[in-house]
């Protein structure tokens, strides 16, 4: 299971980007959308990203991609179809 972590797609170009990405491939992914400028931001991005930035890509549960540029990588590797 996919779960991607975004914050806002209104304010955070990079969340539209690895959502935009895995939306076109037609994976089924999950949506968390940790609203950014909020307390929730602070107290649960670093749950999800090391460096606490969005978005992040978990994979059944346990694996962590970080960067939207990372996460367009990591799936292309594993669903190269």
């Amino acid at each position: 299971m996919l779960e991607l972590v975004l914050a806002n797609k209104n304010y955070s170009s990079w969340s539209m980007r690895a959502w935009l990405y895995l939306r076109e491939s037609g994976l089924e992914f999950g949506e968390r959308v940790i609203p950014l400028f909020s307390d929730e931001w602070k107290r649960s991005i670093r749950g999800y990203s090391p460096v606490a930035k969005a978005p992040a890509l978990v994979v059944d549960g346990d694996v962590h991609v970080w960067d939207s540029l990372g996460i367009i990588g990591f799936v292309q590797r594993t669903h190269p179809e």
